[in-house]
């Protein structure tokens, strides 16, 4: 089992990179492209937050478990909704594989600033799934193949980001 404080890394069971990037007040993007050597389990610990991630699976499958919560499973074609209130996190990855994993995290309070309550309710405190529709995949492709060097670039990123939120 590989630990670490915060911040992401690909550790000795995995080749690849994974990047992060904050494009506005309260709204970051993470793009990760590895290939998993062989099975591989990770903990993140989280100082307490109040966030929404929205995780786009293009390639690839892993499983985690939130704190106590039930353990969720993520495969390619897939996003993900969940709360993020801090804690720890473990993540597995099955080896022999290749993982994209494109996910927009926004503040909990910025996203109740737009969003109705009722609408942010059905994420509660577990992950919700549904299919990668062809518009949020295409969104999660371009946030994927940005490189947010200059200004226009970053714009670009921050509204993707939010089109990938809307569609969901």
């Amino acid at each position: 089992v590989h630990k670490w404080e915060g911040g992401y890394d690909v550790g000795s069971a995995l080749t690849g990179s994974a990047r992060a990037l904050k494009v506005a007040e309260g709204i970051s993007v993470c793009v990760a492209g590895f290939r998993v050597q062989r099975d591989f389990v990770m903990c993140e610990r989280r100082a307490e937050a109040d966030l929404y991630q929205f995780g786009c699976c293009l390639e690839g499958r892993m499983r985690w478990r939130v704190g106590g919560g039930a353990e969720s499973e993520q495969c390619a074609g897939e996003v993900s909704v969940q709360h993020v209130t801090g804690g720890e996190c473990i993540s597995t990855l099955p080896g022999g594989q290749a993982c994209e994993m494109v996910s927009v995290l926004v503040s909990g309070r910025r996203l109740r600033a737009f969003v109705p309550a009722d609408v942010l309710g059905i994420v509660g405190e577990s992950v919700r799934m549904w299919p990668l529709s062809a518009e949020t995949g295409a969104a999660a492709r371009a946030m994927r193949d940005c490189r947010a060097g200059d200004w226009a670039m970053r714009m670009m990123l921050e509204a993707k980001a939010l089109e990938l939120v809307a569609r969901v």
